[in-house]
């Protein structure tokens, strides 16, 4: 998985460096990671490891264009609370998924959590949607106030 993972964060570099926006970069790392979580709910088999294999690509793909956002979108003032706020949500709210696994699983079964999973990318999709489409620009661009 993290073989694979580093494939997607390399992707993303050379996707950001071709001139690719991050936040597009992110949303289609969130994007492509729903249907291979909802994949391996009904998949079975030889199928599930390339699955697997989808959702580690993508989700590290969202990893180097989420960094780069906050700093992107965060006034130099506010980039360590930012930053701070970005792991915060990473780690720490991110760290409950285990929690939220097993009581997903103890009521529904365990095929049930990767389409819970899946489900809780609509959130970050739909903020990730609102960024890509935004004007806003980087935050310290010239003409930024902050």
């Amino acid at each position: 998985a993290l073989l694979v993972g580093l494939a997607g964060m390399w992707a993303a570099g050379r996707a950001s460096d071709r001139g690719v926006a991050a936040p597009r970069i992110f949303l289609l790392g969130a994007l492509a990671q729903a249907p291979f979580l909802l994949a391996l709910s009904v998949l079975g088999g030889g199928w599930l490891l390339p699955a697997a294999m989808g959702v580690a690509f993508f989700h590290f793909l969202t990893q180097p264009p989420g960094n780069l956002m906050v700093s992107d979108f965060t006034p130099p003032h506010l980039r360590g609370l930012g930053y701070g706020l970005f792991f915060f949500l990473s780690f720490g709210v991110g760290s409950i998924g285990a929690i939220l696994g097993g009581w997903v699983s103890d009521r529904a079964g365990l095929a049930s959590i990767f389409a819970a999973f899946a489900v809780l990318l609509v959130p970050t999709i739909v903020a990730v949607a609102w960024l890509s489409l935004s004007r806003r620009g980087p935050a310290d661009a010239p003409g930024a106030t902050g």
